[in-house]
């Protein structure tokens, strides 16, 4: 695999961290190396005749708000009221209706629900067994990749360092917007023939930075990781600083029962001592006894 197909790879996965670092929109970065049909094979999703199932159909508010949606745009533009503040009016409208109000939009929405309910089930009836594997592997995906959104929502809000780049990262981000190319590809392709062939002094200096990256990483990491930590956020501490915490925890435990240890073998002796003394002691007196 090319040196292009391993940038096309990282693109797939942090396409949006890098779209925003140079301006270049997302789809423009999804262009896929060309060299083999084996560096296509990551990038290009599995054909199937599977067609979308039915979608759920909206409820009475979100007819609501789809039909008032345009007018309070027209009222308000978008160049002083966000859309966020346009939706908190549309529910506090909503709010405000009354029963009678609110009624035809209900009942449109249990129209199309009770029609929706038909349409599933025909759509489940006509399903071959690989179909319905097929329809559950991407519902699972799906609710893969919303978790991983709100993960990286989460790990914003928390604060979460951002993770450290590569000597080549580094150098492609820097290069990148003047680049020989008209195609995200073609200055992708131009800036690993440039890495391929850039003097070694140079390359030190770019693999230099990556290794200060790393240490800012690791020290924002470690602060990081200390400050859920205290939080009650263990779940977000690496597996490994976990296991060397209870590793930890387990030497001292295990200290301390040896300590004890050592202590009961101490006393038992000196109690044993006693004990054979008492009975020595015993047998020396009945000696005694007859003599006497």
């Amino acid at each position: 695999m090319s040196n292009v197909c391993r940038i096309m790879s990282f693109i797939s996965t942090r396409g949006g961290l890098l779209s925003r670092l140079l301006g270049v929109s997302t789809n423009a970065l999804s262009a896929r190396c060309s060299c083999s049909q084996v560096c296509l094979a990551p990038s290009v999703k599995g054909f199937s005749t599977l067609s979308s199932p039915p979608r759920i159909p909206p409820t009475g508010y979100i007819r609501f708000l789809q039909k008032q949606h345009p007018l309070l745009v027209k009222q308000y533009p978008s160049k002083y009221v966000k859309y966020a503040e346009i939706t908190k009016k549309i529910a506090q409208q909503w709010k405000e209706l009354t029963p009678e109000q609110k009624l035809p939009f209900q009942q449109e929405a249990q129209v199309a629900r009770e029609q929706y309910k038909v349409e599933i089930s025909r759509f489940y009836a006509q399903l071959s067994p690989a179909q319905a594997k097929e329809l559950k592997e991407r519902r699972k995906q799906k609710i893969d990749r919303r978790r991983a959104l709100r993960k990286k929502r989460e790990m914003t809000k928390l604060g979460k360092p951002k993770r450290p780049r590569s000597a080549f990262n580094i150098f492609m981000l820097e290069h990148f917007v003047e680049a020989k190319g008209i195609s995200p590809q073609a200055k992708l392709k131009t800036l690993c023939d440039e890495w391929r062939n850039l003097d070694v002094s140079q390359r030190k200096m770019y693999q230099r930075l990556a290794v200060d990256d790393k240490a800012r990483y690791n020290n924002e990491m470690n602060t990081w990781e200390s400050y859920m930590t205290e939080i009650g956020r263990e779940d977000l501490v690496r597996k490994k600083e976990i296991t060397l915490k209870k590793k930890s925890e387990m030497k001292d435990v295990n200290n301390k029962a040896k300590v004890k240890t050592k202590v009961k073998t101490k006393v038992t002796a000196k109690s044993a001592g006693r004990q054979l003394a008492q009975m020595l002691q015993g047998t020396v007196r009945k000696a005694r006894k007859p003599e006497e």
